[in-house]
């Protein structure tokens, strides 16, 4: 399933957090072998924003309103970040 097939994501279960102010720093449990990983400022803002019932385009409006840009200039942005998480495995369709 491609990230243009689903509209609503949520964050993996096996994913281990630790947020902080403009940060999260993870690991996925089920993947202890790869290296943890650290988003920061507009990267966390999108994983915070991905909650299993806000929609890609929903967690953009979220993501524009905090760092006040327009949704359309940063839409695809978000969009690719959103495919590579589940391109890693790191958030899954919502539901599934």
């Amino acid at each position: 399933m491609t990230g243009a097939e689903v509209d609503v994501w949520t964050q993996s279960p096996t994913i281990a957090q630790v947020p902080s102010q403009g940060r999260v720093a993870m690991i996925d449990l089920d993947r202890l072998g790869d290296p943890p990983m650290v988003l920061e400022g507009t990267a966390a803002s999108i994983w915070a924003a991905i909650d299993g019932h806000r929609s890609v385009a929903q967690v953009v409006d979220v993501v524009a309103a905090e760092y006040a840009l327009p949704a359309e200039d940063i839409r695809a942005d978000v969009e690719v970040f959103v495919a590579d998480l589940a391109a890693r495995g790191l958030v899954r369709p919502a539901g599934a």
